[in-house]
């Protein structure tokens, strides 16, 4: 009994954190600037996955650009870069660079 009871929270526990969405800290303001970059770049990549997952971000680069994220909420830059069509300048850097 006592192994099923601890299995089950474990199982539990493992995944609510992988379904849970992480958190920008309880005092971000204390943070130092780096750590403060840090914390919004690991938020912004989790949003850009959501984003992928509910099928709004199409992205021609891996991993894919934040920037269309932060100005568009979207990204199509797969399709445009099919059709021969402006991309975002973080792909194309990205794609020029590799």
């Amino acid at each position: 009994m006592t192994f099923v009871l601890t299995a089950g929270l474990l199982i539990g526990f493992f995944t609510h954190s992988l379904t849970t969405p992480p958190r920008i800290s309880d005092d971000f303001t204390t943070l130092s600037l780096d750590d403060m970059r840090s914390e919004i770049l690991s938020e912004l990549d989790f949003a850009v996955e959501l984003a992928e997952e509910a099928g709004i971000y199409e992205c021609c680069v891996d991993p894919p650009c934040r920037i269309c994220f932060v100005e568009e909420g979207s990204c199509d830059c797969i399709e445009k870069l099919a059709n021969a069509e402006d991309i975002c300048e973080e792909c194309k850097d990205r794609l020029a660079g590799s």
